[in-house]
Formats: C-alpha cells, sequence, structure tokens
C-alpha cells in the first residue's frame, strides 16, 4: 500500500475539514495586515483591539513567530483584564494553535487549549467547547499518540459540535484512530457515519465542492481497505470503485494511484491474477503520467510478485529490475527515507526470484541488504517473510546451522508482530472499557441528579397545599413516586446490567494485561498511562538455553520444532509461577526470568535456585520420553541489582536491564547441559540451602574471569 501518499492525503483532508484555524489561507497578505495594523490603533472598543491582535497573529507567517505570539498574548491580557471571557477562549485557543506548530512546545499548546476548554465551560458555549475539545483530540491523535485520550476528546467534541462538515472531520478521525488499532468494526462504523455525514454536505451545496469530492474519495478508500483487512474483498471493490466513479469527475491523480493499487491488491488476494494485472497496469499508467517515479517502482514490484506467484519467474525478475532500477536512483540502501520501505520490499523479491531460480548466493546478499533495511525503518511483516526466504536459501546451501539462526530470527520477529497485535488489542479494549465506564456513570449521575429535583419539586408542591385537598394531591403524588420508583429501578437494572457488560470487557482487557506486564505495572499503567522504571538492588536473574537446538532443528521439522519448544516454554511458566518468579520474556530459545521483583524477596536466590531445578528435572524426564525429538537444557544464574520497566511506545514490553543480567547471560553461556551455573555472588546466597561444585575462574566474555560454581542439589534437612 501507498503509506506516503497515504499520510499526505490525510493531512490534505485536515486542512479540508477543520476550519477552526486560518493559518496559511491570508498568510502573507500584506495589505491586510498594514490594514488591520492601522485599525488596531484607531479601535476604541478593548473588544475591537481584541479581535484585530488575534487575526493579526494569525494572519502572520511562521518565520514571524515573535511577533505571532507577542500580538496573541497581547490578546490574552486585554481580555483578562476586561474580564471577558470569549476573548480569553480565542486567544488561549489562538496561542495553542501557534505552539501546536513547533514539535517541542505541543505540551504547551495542549494546556492552552485546555485553559480555553475551562473558560468555554464556565461560559457554557457550545461552539468553543466543541472547538477545544477538537484542537484537544488532535494534538493527543496526530502528535502525541494518546490515542485514549483523543478518543475521549473526539467523542466530546461531537456532542456539542453542530457543523456537518465539521462532524465529518471528527468521525473520520475517530475512524482513523479504530483502523491503527486493527478495531475494523469502529473503524468501519465511523467512516461510513462520516461519509453519510458528508454525502448530505454535499447534496444540501448548490454547486458541487471538488474539495468534498476528494475527502470522500479518500474515507471511501480507508473504507475499502477495512474490507480488504477482514476479506470482505467484493464489498472492498465495491468502495474501490466508488472512488473511481467520483475521480472521474476530478481525475486526481494521486487518487487515481491509490484505488487502481488497491483494486490490483484486492484481486490479487481474490486469487484473480489477470485481473489484478490489469489494475495495476491502470495505476502504472496514471504513475508515469504524473511522473511518480517511487509509485511506478512500487507497482513493477507488486506485478513482479503477481508473476513470481505465476511462477513466471523470467518476467518477475524483468519487472522487479525495473523497480529496483527506479527506487535505487532515489534512495541508496544506507538512507532512512520515506521510499526505504520500498527499497527493502525490492531486495526480498529480488531474494524470493533467485531462491526460486537457485542462485542461492544472490538469494542471500539481496535477503541481507532487505532485513537490514528493515530493522532501520521498522518493517517487521516484511522482516519476518525476508528471513523466512533466508532460512531456506541456506538450507538449500547445505548450511544448516545459518538456516537455522535465520529461521530462529523469523520465529523471533513473527513473535513481535503477535505481541504488537496484542499491545493494540489491550489499548483498544481498555480505551473501550474506559469509555463505557464513563458513559455508565454520567448517565447514573444525571439519573440521580433528576431524580433528587422531582423529589424536591414534589415536596415544595407538597407544602403549598392544605386540607383535603392537599391530601388528595398528596395521594395522586404518591402514586406517581411508586410509579417513578418502579421506573427508576428499571433504569438501574439496566445500568447494572451495562456495568456488567463493563465488568466483562474491563476483566478481559486486565487478563490480557496482566499476560504482559506484572501485577504492579500493569495497574500503574491503567492509572497514571505510563511507567516509571525502577531499581531493585537484590534480585536474581536465571536465564535458559537448549543447547542442542541446532541438531534438534536439523532432525525435526519446522512445525514439530516449534511446537517442541513451545511445549517446553510452557512447562517453564508454570515453573516460575509455582515460585512466584517474573518471566521477562523469551528470545528465540532463550527464556529469560527474575526473581526479587517487582516486589522484594529475601529469598530470591533461593526460589530461582529452586525453579532452575525443576526445569532442569522436566528437561530429563522429557529427554527419557523423547530421546532426541526433544532438547537439552543449560542455564546460568546471577544476583545482584537491576533496572526495569516498560521500554517502547506502541510496542511495549516489561524489561529488564543492567550488568546483572548481561553477566548471567555469561553463566548461561559458560554451563553445560543439564547442568546450572552460578556465580560467586549468588553461591554466597545459597551456600547453606544448596550442595554447590567449585569450577574455579573461567574466563567469560567481556567479564574477565569469574569464579563459577554448579549447583548439585538442595541440602538435606
Amino acid at each position: 500500500m501507498l503509506y506516503r501518499f497515504r499520510i499526505a492525503l490525510f493531512f490534505f483532508i485536515g486542512l479540508l475539514i477543520c476550519p477552526f484555524h486560518s493559518e496559511g489561507q491570508s498568510a502573507g497578505n500584506k495589505n491586510t495586515i498594514d490594514s488591520l495594523k492601522a485599525g488596531l490603533e484607531h479601535a476604541k472598543a478593548d473588544t475591537a483591539k481584541v479581535n484585530i491582535l488575534i487575526q493579526l497573529s494569525s494572519l502572520l507567517n511562521r518565520k514571524d513567530s515573535a511577533d505571532k505570539l507577542r500580538y496573541a498574548m497581547e490578546a490574552l491580557e486585554l481580555s483578562k483584564s476586561i474580564n471577558w471571557r470569549e476573548g480569553v477562549i480565542n486567544a488561549d485557543n489562538n496561542l495553542g494553535t501557534i505552539n501546536e506548530e513547533w514539535s517541542d512546545k505541543r505540551s504547551i499548546a495542549l494546556e492552552y487549549f485546555q485553559k480555553g476548554l475551562v473558560e468555554a465551560q464556565k461560559l457554557g458555549d457550545t461552539i468553543w467547547l466543541a472547538i477545544s475539545y477538537h484542537d484537544i483530540a488532535n494534538v493527543y491523535d496526530f502528535y502525541l499518540a494518546d490515542y485514549s485520550k483523543a478518543l475521549d476528546n473526539y467523542k466530546h467534541a461531537l456532542v456539542f459540535e453542530t457543523k456537518p462538515i465539521n462532524r465529518m472531520s471528527i468521525l473520520a478521525n475517530i475512524g482513523l484512530i479504530y483502523y491503527n488499532l486493527g478495531d475494523y468494526q469502529h473503524a468501519l462504523e465511523n467512516y461510513e457515519n462520516s461519509i453519510k455525514v458528508l454525502d448530505r454536505c454535499m447534496k444540501s451545496e448548490k454547486e458541487c465542492n471538488p474539495n468534498d469530492s476528494i475527502t470522500l474519495a479518500v474515507i471511501e478508500l480507508k473504507t475499502g481497505e477495512i474490507y480488504v483487512a477482514v476479506s470482505q474483498y467484493n464489498k472492498a471493490l465495491a468502495s474501490f470503485e466508488t472512488v473511481l466513479r467520483i475521480n472521474s469527475i476530478f481525475r486526481n491523480a494521486q487518487i487515481a494511484e491509490l484505488a487502481f493499487i488497491d483494486m490490483g491488491e484486492t484481486y490479487r488476494l481474490k486469487k484473480e491474477p489477470v485481473k489484478a494485472l490489469n489494475y495495476y497496469e491502470e495505476g502504472l499508467g496514471w504513475a508515469r503520467r504524473g511522473k511518480q517515479k517511487d509509485i511506478e517502482g512500487e507497482i513493477l514490484d507488486h506485478e513482479a510478485n503477481i508473476y513470481l506467484e505465476m511462477d513466471s519467474v523470467d518476467r518477475a525478475r524483468e519487472l522487479e529490475q525495473r523497480s529496483l532500477k527506479i527506487i535505487e536512483g532515489i534512495v541508496k540502501k544506507d538512507e532512512v527515507s520515506p521510499q526505504s520501505m520500498q527499497l527493502a520490499k525490492d531486495y526480498s523479491t529480488m531474494g524470493k526470484i533467485y531462491n526460486r531460480t537457485k542462485d542461492y548466493p544472490r538469494s542471500v546478499k539481496y535477503l541481507q541488504d532487505a532485513i537490514t533495511i528493515c530493522k532501520k525503518v521498522g518493517a517487521l511483516e516484511n522482516e519476518k517473510d525476508a528471513w523466512m526466504t533466508l532460512s531456506d536459501s541456506y538450507e538449500k546451501m547445505g548450511q544448516a546451522q545459518k538456516s537455522l539462526v535465520a529461521y530462529r530470527n523469523y520465529i523471533s520477529t513473527r513473535d513481535s508482530l503477535y505481541n504488537l497485535d496484542k499491545a493494540k488489542e489491550l489499548t483498544r479494549m481498555l480505551m473501550q472499557s474506559d469509555f463505557d465506564r464513563k458513559q455508565a456513570e454520567d448517565s447514573l449521575k444525571q439519573a440521580n441528579e433528576k431524580k433528587l429535583l422531582g423529589y424536591e419539586l414534589q415536596k415544595q408542591r407538597l407544602y403549598t397545599f392544605g386540607g383535603f385537598a392537599g391530601v388528595v394531591l398528596m395521594v395522586l403524588l404518591s402514586f406517581f413516586v411508586f410509579r417513578s420508583y418502579r421506573q427508576e429501578k428499571q433504569t438501574n437494572v439496566i445500568i447494572s446490567r451495562h456495568s456488567e457488560q463493563i465488568s466483562s470487557e474491563k476483566e478481559k482487557s486486565d487478563t490480557l494485561l496482566l499476560n504482559i506486564l506484572p501485577v504492579e505495572v500493569a495497574n500503574e499503567l491503567k492509572e497514571k498511562g505510563s511507567v516509571k522504571a525502577q531499581a531493585f538492588e537484590h534480585v536474581t536473574v536465571m536465564f535458559t538455553d537448549f543447547v542442542n537446538f541446532t541438531s534438534a532443528g536439523e532432525r525435526m521439522g519446522a512445525q514439530q520444532l516449534v511446537d517442541e519448544l513451545d511445549a517446553c516454554f510452557v512447562a517453564f511458566d508454570g515453573i516460575i509461577e509455582k515460585y512466584q518468579i517474573e518471566k521477562i520474556k523469551t528470545v528465540g530459545d532463550a527464556y529469560l526470568a527474575v526473581s526479587g521483583l517487582p516486589h522484594e524477596n529475601p529469598d530470591h536466590a533461593v526460589d530461582i535456585l529452586k525453579a532452575a531445578m525443576d526445569i532442569i528435572d522436566f528437561v530429563d524426564k522429557r529427554r527419557v520420553e523423547k530421546g532426541d525429538s526433544t532438547f537439552e537444557v543449560r542455564i546460568g544464574i546471577h544476583s545482584g541489582s537491576a533496572i526495569a520497566g516498560i521500554v517502547g511506545v506502541k510496542k511495549f514490553a516489561y524489561d529488564i536491564w543492567g550488568d546483572t543480567v548481561n553477566t548471567a547471560a555469561r553463566m548461561e553461556q559458560k554451563s553445560e547441559a543439564g547442568k546450572i551455573n552460578i556465580t560467586q555472588t549468588t553461591y554466597e546466597l545459597v551456600k547453606g540451602r544448596f550442595l554447590c561444585s567449585y569450577r574455579g575462574e573461567i574466563e567469560a566474555k567481556n567479564k574477565g574471569k569469574l569464579k563459577m560454581y554448579f549447583v548439585d542439589g538442595p541440602l538435606l534437612g
């Protein structure tokens, strides 16, 4: 997919459908600015001066940032001095917009937008409430990547926004957030609602607005891509055909390229290669007419892959060489640019082609280059595929060791993709449960407020009547109160059921979160939205590794190898859970765990040795059962201090680092099959509880000579 152009088009839409800020429309209009400056000198009313100051600030170019800020601050101070709340809101909003332009001032922009929101709430101005919520959401969405807060503010903006074109913008942005999180159902709902709003706007206009049509086309494109993602190819094609019909009037080259390529990709997935090639050719024509060389190269790569799937290897190689020549003319392999992703794809495809023609050395060279670029740009999906083909090329060259290393990297990259998907699902579930909880709380609060108000009115009315009429009225009111009570009970039942659903969803999200993070860390993340790294003075780190993994991989098929690895790690998980040890991660066939965090544990070294001995026992018994169809394990352990916390933003993971971790890894490397190798430090902590054999001082990489011990078993009694 044409990722770079998709981003560009969506920013273009943002300019079209977010008409809150006028910066750029009249920037540089010297005559207008001069007129405003003259008007400022002669303005009698302070409110008029505020409006002129804000207009001046908005019209000045970014290069005049000092003057922009000066005019904006003058407007704010003047508004405060005359206690003009609308002026304060407008000035705060303007200052937020100015600071939003600078990457290092986004947090300042957010503060100004939030100040404006507070003033709008006090004033009860629904127009400014809509604008403020929308601006806050955009900062969280486009700049801070805090999708939970972005979604919350977008939904608040929808409550107050009345202009259809602005509602369409908000719905489209909500859809894009859900799309990025992989929640295609909610993304589709919001895109479809956005299209309905835009369609009504277009029908109400006397003349067709080209900008509206382009906006509609792009939203239809995203809708089609969702249908592709959920394998509803016919619906996807219908969306793409709608795009082409819209674009037939305005003939926007970028829209045409996207639509034809998306249709080609859809037909490829439908296993209709001839139709796919026809649509790719259409897109190629548009790319050439628009002199979009990078797009031309990408389409040629798509076509090459189809011919490769059709076993037309010579035609595939011809097309891929043309693609590669174009892309290499734009970007070098040691650079990082928007075209680097396509260069990686070209190298990967060439690697596949030469693998198919049995020219394995060339295949290896191209695949290695592809993997290097993928690592730079974070293209996990492409990296995963390249590792798989590289493993196959090495195997056919008779280089079993390199083949196995490549396959292990394939497994590791595949696991990273799985963890990324799991993190997205976790984020989506947390966001949805938080939003549902807020809705339920708001509903309950409103219901209680109405109920209390009703009771107060009833009391006041009762006190105004006397005698028989008052009694009759009391009876009647009692009836209505009783009926209201019954209705309230029914309402509470509904709210209760809704709360149960929310609790169920929250339970699911909590379970998913605890699969990734320790309990305390998960709670901190939910409460604060972030987790601080924490130092632990006394922990013990354990590394395990399968020493005969290479030879086992040569004897077993790929699936059998992975199944056996999974069975062993599942057993390891159960063992460390038994001793309340924290699993950190697996890397290929290595397993990392630590005792003594996130809770301090005075027996951290003893507990991890117990777990290590249980792991040795499990592997020994499995060897008896399965023979050479399983592995042998070696274990290394070291005690000391470590730092733990969440690393990363999108693909977050709880990890530990420090010299203790590195030393434990060296202990594992210097261990032997069926043995537990520990340092002098760990030995001092467990020598009264375990029998250990001194091995002497042994050279460890980057550590020099270290005293090491094999653990023989627990001391009796």
